[in-house]
């Protein structure tokens, strides 16, 4: 019962652990997805942009209507810009963020491996135990019914395991 706690605790952290990757790969995604529109917003910009200074340099009489427009423009592109810049910078930051999850999670994967092949070896160890008890019982029961040639037999039957599970005790780390 006590060798269960650390398992769950192992599997509940790497399932944390897969949890908070995953929920960081969405987010890096939904950031890129919109790194990538606003890249689209803002090659627009500067094509508009560029259309209205070709048209400024033809028309000069028009220079002051369209004058705020481009420098609204223009505006509208810095902040374009700043805004693309904030998003790349956390997109860089959440992207070492997952790389950082990726290395816990390959951890955790390690010592979800090691815990796993241990409850293995356990089940073994808890087999050979249960085997060696139930001959043991069969050999009560048949003693109990006056039947001493069943009741050797039973424990004939039941000795190796019983054995084994006698070495399983006095060694825990053999690995059987």
């Amino acid at each position: 019962m006590l060798a269960r706690a650390p398992t769950v605790a192992v599997v509940v952290t790497a399932v944390a652990g897969l949890a908070l990757v995953i929920a960081a790969r969405q987010e890096l995604s939904r950031t890129s997805a919109d790194l990538d529109e606003r890249r689209a917003a803002l090659a627009t910009e500067r094509a508009r942009l560029d259309e209205a200074e070709t048209q400024a340099v033809r028309r000069r009489t028009v220079d002051a209507v369209l004058s705020p427009r481009l420098d609204a423009v223009r505006s509208h592109l810095r902040r374009l810009q700043e805004a693309l810049r904030r998003r790349t910078a956390e997109r860089d930051r959440l992207q070492r963020s997952v790389d950082g999850v990726r290395g816990e999670v390959e951890i955790l994967q390690a010592s979800l491996v090691t815990t796993v092949e241990q409850l293995s070896s356990q089940g073994t160890r808890i087999g050979e135990l249960q085997r060696c008890l139930a001959g043991v019982t069969r050999a009560l029961n048949r003693a109990s019914l006056d039947d001493a040639d069943g009741a050797l037999r039973s424990l004939e039957r039941a000795s190796g395991h019983c054995r084994a599970a006698q070495a399983d005790l006095a060694d825990p780390g053999s690995g059987r």
